[in-house]
């Protein structure tokens, strides 16, 4: 009889999995953290681009970390939210992120999955259609998705998205 596997002992899948984010940012952020996600790097040693080097600063080869807080642009996202850890961390530990606050955030790893997900569109909003978001409007897409993912959640998890959206409209404002 097969069971399912627990991953009380993996805090990897346990970051992933037991984040209050919906499931398709779940799985976005599995692959992530498994640097799985479909980059130049990747489609490179599948052979299906000719080259690594990321399309929106032309700077590096796109690698999972480069999309997350390498480019400029991610990096933009994180400073803003002065989350300053999240610019040098591997994908593979992504789940050790920690914020260097005296007020610790609530739910950082569901926080995380948030912005890293919407970094993750921006950039495909730029490769398919030549879409450039800013850094207020990538902050102004994660407070709507947060305002959503709000709606999911038991009424005890609803104070963390405020506390989020607080953070998220004083980083939009420049105040973060």
């Amino acid at each position: 009889m097969l069971k399912a596997r627990r991953h009380e002992d993996n805090p990897r899948a346990n970051f992933v999995w037991k984040s209050l984010a919906p499931p398709r940012v779940q799985l976005f952020l599995w692959l992530l953290t498994q640097r799985r996600i479909q980059c130049r790097l990747v489609l490179l040693r599948k052979g299906i681009v000719d080259s690594g080097i990321c399309e929106i600063c032309n700077a590096a080869d796109e690698s999972p970390e480069h999309i997350i807080h390498g480019c400029s642009h991610g990096r933009g996202v994180w400073t803003s939210l002065n989350l300053l850890s999240m610019i040098s961390v591997d994908m593979n530990d992504l789940h050790s992120v920690q914020a260097h606050s005296s007020n610790p955030l609530p739910e950082l790893a569901s926080f995380v999955a948030l912005i890293c997900w919407q970094i993750w569109k921006a950039r495909n909003a730029k490769i398919f259609r030549n879409e450039m978001k800013t850094v207020s409007q990538v902050l102004q897409e994660c407070l709507s998705d947060a305002n959503l993912w709000k709606h999911r959640l038991p009424t005890r998890k609803k104070p963390v998205i405020d506390q989020w959206c607080s953070i998220l409209v004083m980083a939009r404002e420049g105040l973060g």
